[in-house]
């Protein structure tokens, strides 16, 4: 009688429908706008180089929440199986998350640009309890979705999920580049996680108002430690190319100073300094790598380009009546090499540190 009752009552209501879907698109958009104030490629990985100059930091802390994303997920899922209700489950992993923003955004101001390498410890173990919060909350969250959206209009799920985040990230992407530039350091950092914590919390709203339907639990045993390892073991042999991809990805960033479209965002002083931890950690003959604008006189350009950098930073105008080459050049670096793009407005300028 209760696997009837379970059954019966497993498929989404008519009027539930409609809250859940817009709910999952309300989560969907503003995920995307906290995310993209913090994306580790970017703002969290010129944050580590900040904070140590050094880019083994950088690559072995992407190692590190790679792991972290993916390893509580196979604890969680064993145990998740046997839950009835897994919606209580996911908003704690995501209250973990905005908690985990949150203390981060207080840790930068409070600690300031004093102690860096304190600073740096307190990133890595704060981002790890913010990436273990994301593995834990992909269980729930997938089994949930797979409850309240029915399978023929998932796929409008997903797409309205990502038309909406599309924007909303461009938009964040553009206020994070402007918090950068105008906010003294580290307090600029500290009021993206800050923004980004507040971001997290708006989005769990959307799965605040979800009805969700009970899972339908065949059998409430928990799968033995020796049984749930061999099935685990048996598929990460299909992954396993994946998973050796993703770990050498994180690593590679130790070996690879590559810098783009960030660096124009800076001021000249931070330029500097980011030149001079290059040509410090690069062996002789290494390469430091630029994607960005390249120089050229703004005032006698066409007037859509005049136009574009109007939406610009000041940093920005600054950066391109500058000549790289040159300052490289008195930095140790020769063996230049430069691909220009887009009519010549955006150069990958790749240097050699001289022997």
């Amino acid at each position: 009688m209760e696997e009837a009752l379970i059954t019966k009552i497993t498929q989404p209501e008519a009027s539930f429908f409609r809250c859940n879907f817009i709910g999952g698109l309300w989560h969907g958009a503003f995920l995307a706008l906290g995310m993209s104030l913090t994306q580790p490629t970017t703002v969290i990985s010129a944050f580590v180089a900040d904070l140590t100059g050094s880019t083994i930091w950088v690559g072995g802390l992407a190692t590190v929440l790679t792991v972290a994303g993916a390893l509580p997920q196979l604890f969680v899922a064993r145990w998740m199986n046997t839950i009835v209700f897994k919606k209580p489950y996911l908003l704690g992993a995501i209250y973990l998350r905005v908690l985990s923003w949150g203390t981060l955004a207080w840790l930068i101001y409070a600690i300031g640009g004093q102690h860096p390498i304190t600073l740096a410890w307190s990133l890595v173990g704060v981002l790890t309890v913010f990436y273990a919060g994301g593995g834990m909350a992909n269980v729930p969250f997938t089994d949930i979705v797979g409850k309240v959206i029915p399978p023929g209009k998932r796929g409008a799920f997903f797409g309205g999920r990502g038309a909406l985040a599309a924007p909303l990230s461009i938009s964040a992407a553009f206020a994070a580049r402007e918090i950068l530039a105008r906010v003294a350091y580290p307090n600029n950092y500290a009021m993206l996680f800050g923004l980004a914590a507040l971001g997290l919390g708006i989005a769990s709203l959307g799965f605040s108002v979800m009805k969700e339907p009970p899972s339908p639990v065949a059998e409430r045993r928990i799968q033995p430690w020796r049984e749930y390892w061999r099935q685990v073991a048996t598929t990460s042999l299909r992954l396993k190319e994946l998973t050796l991809a993703q770990l050498l990805t994180g690593f590679s960033l130790m070996a690879l100073p590559f810098y783009s479209f960030v660096f124009h965002g800076l001021i000249q002083e931070d330029r500097l300094k980011v030149i001079a931890n290059a040509s410090r950690v690069l062996k002789p003959g290494g390469e430091f790598l630029i994607l960005d604008y390249n120089e050229f006189d703004l005032e006698h350009s066409p007037w859509l380009v005049r136009f574009a950098f109007n939406l610009e930073c000041p940093l920005a105008t600054d950066f391109i009546g500058r000549d790289l080459q040159a300052i490289l050049r008195e930095q140790g670096f020769d063996g230049f090499r430069v691909h220009t793009y887009y009519r010549g407005y955006v150069r990958l300028l790749a240097a050699r540190k001289a022997a």
